[in-house]
């Protein structure tokens, strides 16, 4: 069976609900990893709802298994997880992973809704939570092969390396090239990947006037590394908010000359695996 990456997020840094850019999506980060029997998310921006809400319809009030991999804890990977459907719902089980200790993740998530911030706190949600710290051996979620990949971004940020039988997923959301230790990391990591998603949010020239040390890469990195990795496939992900949908087609026009098996991800679209 084949695994279906969804894209309920692709926005970086602040939700953009703009006429301009809502072809291409205004939500933050959150992606679908989802085989025949286990669902894997990735990152949990404003995205996450409607993912969420679309998950409880399809589950009704079956008990289900969700697992969320956090990349980090800036607002735009956590925004919509206050709005998270299942996390209200106690058929769900929801076991959050990320590469700091458990209790650390713990902490983080009701400190994002502690009053005065939200009206209802973390604790009193019903579902029933796990806390993953994710050590560089990995975990299984199903039968996929879960691996963290440390990324160079202010804070810090993972990215995760997801195998299966139709082959590897590598999410790399929140990186800046120019580190050659974290630059070497990601290539290992990347190389022959089916499908590599990664952090494009700037063009060469706004990296180059005065966007060095943000956190971020640019559309023609990702074009060098999916072809020295030898991936198969690449999605431009975290877009700026200030990129329009006009803007997402010049990019991708530019970027699918360097490479051309290239695609700007787009808000509800899915792709197969294998």
């Amino acid at each position: 069976m084949p695994v279906s990456v969804t894209f309920w997020g692709v926005r970086g840094s602040i939700p953009t609900p703009v006429r301009a850019n809502l072809g291409v999506g205004g939500n933050t980060a959150c992606v679908e990893v989802r085989t025949e029997s286990q669902m894997l998310i990735l990152d949990a921006g404003t995205g996450i709802q409607a993912c969420g809400n679309r998950l409880f319809a399809e589950n009704g009030h079956a008990p289900r298994d969700v697992t969320v991999c956090l990349s980090h804890f800036h607002w735009d990977h956590l925004q919509g997880l206050p709005f998270f459907t299942p996390l209200y719902r106690s058929d769900f089980r929801l076991r959050f992973a990320n590469s700091s200790a458990g209790e650390t993740t713990r902490g983080m998530l009701q400190r994002l809704m502690e009053p005065p911030y939200f009206p209802v706190t973390w604790e009193t949600t019903a579902s029933k939570k796990e806390y993953l710290a994710v050590s560089s051996c990995g975990f299984a979620v199903g039968e996929l092969q879960v691996y963290p990949i440390p990324l160079h971004h202010p804070q810090g940020a993972t990215g995760y390396r997801i195998g299966s039988h139709a082959g590897l997923i590598v999410y790399a959301s929140d990186f800046e090239h120019g580190d050659p230790h974290s630059d070497r990391l990601l290539l290992e990591s990347a190389r022959n990947a089916e499908l590599l998603i990664y952090d494009a949010q700037y063009t060469p020239e706004e990296y180059e006037t005065g966007r060095r040390g943000w956190g971020h890469s640019t559309w023609r990195e990702a074009a060098t590394l999916a072809k020295a990795a030898n991936v198969r496939r690449l999605v431009l992900f975290h877009h700026d908010p200030g990129h329009t949908d006009a803007m997402m087609d010049d990019i991708q026009s530019s970027v699918r000359q360097l490479f051309a098996n290239t695609d700007v991800a787009v808000e509800g679209s899915s792709i197969s695996i294998g």
